[in-house]
């Protein structure tokens, strides 16, 4: 169960970072500059103020949803099983998303490739190991 914890942790602190980064750090000095020349966003009315606004809830939510991921995972590791069966589904729904993001060509470059695969391994694996034989035995008796 430990491995189980540290590696779902490790798989949510990337969206953690960059959610928190996004929501706070997001400006129009961060953007480049042809991001706000794109001629799609102007004729959709979209601003420079509504985009960055956009960009900063985007990051909130991203931080809220790997927040709620760690805690569930912790109270998995508590011996909460509605926690494992919810970060079940939260792993499987992230990683239909990034692997949905790697089929589009989302992420083209190779780190950025190598970034998104340790993150999927670390979250499916450390889900799988949730449900291995003596984390069966584990959620049968949790310690109280």
């Amino acid at each position: 169960m430990v491995g189980a914890l540290i590696m779902l942790i490790l798989s949510a602190l990337p969206f953690l970072a960059v959610g928190i980064l996004m929501a706070v750090a997001i400006g129009q000095d961060v953007l480049p500059p042809e991001l706000f020349n794109d001629p799609r966003l102007a004729e959709a009315g979209v601003t420079p103020d509504v985009l960055i606004s956009a960009l900063r809830v985007g990051g909130g939510v991203m931080a809220a949803l790997a927040l709620l991921y760690m805690i569930f995972a912790v109270l998995a590791f508590q011996g909460r099983n509605w926690a494992r069966v919810l970060v079940t589904v939260m792993t499987v729904g992230f990683t239909l998303l990034m692997l949905s993001g790697l089929v589009t060509g989302t992420t083209t470059d190779a780190s950025g490739l190598v970034v998104l695969l340790a993150i999927i391994v670390l979250s499916v694996g450390g889900t799988v190991l949730m449900y291995l034989p003596p984390a069966a035995r584990f959620f049968a008796n949790p310690p109280r």
